[in-house]
């Protein structure tokens, strides 16, 4: 893999996030995490890191949401757990402040994909 402008630490931090997300709302199925480079425009490239469930997914009308700190979806989501709705806030500000940026698609019932990038050293 190519080297990033990335604080390690902080990386580790999102990949905790987003994967203890993938954890908790994936009680059957599977959870992936696919990294690649990725071409944005001739010369520029960037470092992709997706995590990819087969969990209880996000509603359409909650995904521009997801982000929003203390927010939380409700019904199926929060029969869950008991967290704080912070967590991805703070991964989307940790991606941001390293250049990067983070973003989801999902279907309800049918999984989640958080994907985060970081430009390239």
């Amino acid at each position: 893999l190519p080297n990033v402008l990335a604080d390690i630490d902080r990386v580790e931090q999102v990949l905790v996030n987003l994967l203890g997300n993938a954890v908790t709302y994936t009680k059957t199925g599977s959870i992936t995490v696919r990294v690649g480079k990725e071409s944005i425009g001739n010369p520029v490239s960037r470092l992709g890191i997706a995590v990819v469930d087969t969990g209880v997914g996000i509603a359409s009308q909650d995904l521009p949401h997801v982000f929003e700190r203390f927010w939380r979806a409700e019904k199926s989501r929060n029969q869950h757990n008991g967290g704080t709705g912070i967590g991805l806030a703070i991964s989307q500000r940790l991606v941001e402040l390293q250049g990067g940026k983070i973003e989801v698609e999902s279907q309800a019932g049918i999984g989640s994909t958080f994907r985060f990038y970081l430009p390239l050293a």
